[in-house]
C-alpha cells in the first residue's frame, strides 16, 4: 500500500509546486499564471523604470530595482475606470488559511482606490483588502489572510479623476498558514507587533480587575454614530481590530456620558529606539514620518513630491531640506 501510494503523493506535491510557480509572481519574466479581466475597463500594463507620468507611479521596480511590475496607466482613461488582473485557481482547505503578500506603490495627486478580491464561484463578491489615495512616493508590503474555499484573487485598480494616479504591484506570493503579524510599511525584526487578525490577539490579555472587556471586531461596531466602519489593516470588513463598545451594560464613569463613545485599537507597534516624528518633526525625505491625510472631512489629499509640482508659475522648484529631494504639498488639478 505505501508503494502505491508514493506516486500519488509525488503527484500531488509536483501540482502545488505548479500551483505556487504560477501564482508567486515577480513579473521579471512575464505575468506567470495571472491573466487579464474581460469585464472591466482596461488592462494592467507589465514594465521597468518610469511609468512615464512626471509626479506619479514608482521610478523602478520592488524586486531587483531594474526589474519589471505591473501597473494601472491612468493617462487616457475615464474616471471610476477599472482594471483587474486574476490569479490561477487556488484551494484552501476547510479550517486552514494562506497568506497573500504583495508590494504595492500608490503615488500621485490622483491616485483613487486599489482593491483585492477573493472571488469564489466566478462572483467578485466584496473587497478583502482596500487603500485609496496617495501612500507616497514608495513600495509597501501588504499581507492578507485567505479563508478556506477554491477560487482566484483579484486585484483591481481603480482610476481617479485625473492622469496623476498610476497604481503598481509587485512580487506577489501565496504560502501555507496564516500572515505573521506586519503592521505598516516596516517593522524591524524583534518588534513587537499585532493587527489584532488573530482572535488569540498575539498574547494580549484581557485585564482582570477592569469592568469590562475589549471586544474583537470586524466591520463597524453595530452601534451607529460611533466606531470605525472597517479595521485599519485591511480597511475592510474582513480585517479585525479590538473595541470597547459603550453600549448598555456600560455606565457613566466607566465609559462617557452615553453609548456613542466606541473607541477602537489597530495595528499596534512596540520597535527599538524613538518613534521617527513622535514629536511632529518632519523633513518628508522618506514618508510623512507620523503625519496622515484625513480620511475624511477634506477634499482631497496632500501629496509627497521631489521637484516643481508640475503646474506651470506656482509652487517650489525643490525642497527646503536638500534643495533636490521630497517634500509635502497640495494641489489641485483641472487636467
Amino acid at each position: 500500500m505505501g508503494n502505491r501510494l508514493l506516486p500519488l503523493v509525488a503527484a500531488l506535491f509536483v501540482q502545488f509546486a505548479v500551483i505556487r510557480a504560477q501564482f508567486d509572481c515577480d513579473f521579471e519574466s512575464g505575468l506567470c499564471g495571472w491573466t487579464q479581466a474581460t469585464d472591466d475597463e482596461f488592462d494592467w500594463t507589465r514594465n521597468q523604470g518610469t511609468t512615464g507620468t512626471a509626479n506619479s507611479g514608482p521610478s523602478s521596480d520592488h524586486t531587483t530595482g531594474n526589474g519589471y511590475y505591473v501597473y494601472i496607466e491612468a493617462s487616457n482613461k475615464s474616471p471610476d475606470d477599472r482594471a483587474r488582473i486574476v490569479s490561477p485557481d487556488v484551494t484552501v482547505p476547510a479550517a486552514q488559511t494562506k497568506c497573500l503578500k504583495f508590494w504595492y506603490h500608490m503615488y500621485g495627486s490622483h491616485v483613487d482606490a486599489f482593491n483585492v478580491y477573493w472571488q469564489v464561484g466566478g462572483a467578485l463578491g466584496t473587497a478583502i483588502w482596500t487603500r485609496q489615495g496617495d501612500q507616497g512616493n514608495l513600495w509597501t508590503e501588504a499581507s492578507i489572510d485567505i479563508s478556506a474555499g477554491q477560487g482566484q484573487v483579484v486585484l483591481e485598480g481603480v482610476r481617479g479623476t485625473s492622469f496623476r494616479g498610476d497604481i503598481a504591484v509587485d512580487d506577489v506570493t501565496l504560502t501555507d498558514g496564516a500572515c505573521s503579524q506586519v503592521v505598516g510599511p516596516s517593522v524591524p525584526p524583534g518588534g513587537l507587533q499585532c493587527d489584532f487578525e488573530d482572535v488569540n490577539l498575539c498574547g494580549y490579555t484581557q485585564d482582570t480587575d477592569d469592568d469590562f472587556d475589549w471586544t474583537w471586531q470586524s466591520s463597524n461596531t453595530g452601534t451607529s454614530g460611533t466606531g470605525p466602519s472597517n479595521d485599519h489593516t485591511y480597511g475592510t470588513a474582513a480585517g479585525h481590530y479590538v473595541y470597547t463598545e459603550t453600549s448598555s451594560p456600560r455606565q457613566p464613569g466607566v465609559r462617557g456620558s452615553s453609548y456613542r463613545g466606541d473607541i477602537a485599537v489597530d495595528d499596534v507597534a512596540l520597535t527599538d529606539g524613538p518613534c521617527q516624528g513622535a514629536d511632529g518633526n518632519c523633513d518628508f525625505e522618506t514618508d510623512l514620518c507620523t503625519w496622515t491625510n484625513a480620511q475624511q472631512g477634506d477634499d482631497f489629499d496632500w501629496v509627497l513630491n521631489n521637484g516643481n509640482t508640475g503646474s506651470s508659475g506656482t509652487g517650489p522648484d525643490s525642497d527646503h531640506t536638500l534643495g533636490n529631494a521630497q517634500d509635502v504639498m497640495f494641489q489641485n488639478y483641472t487636467q
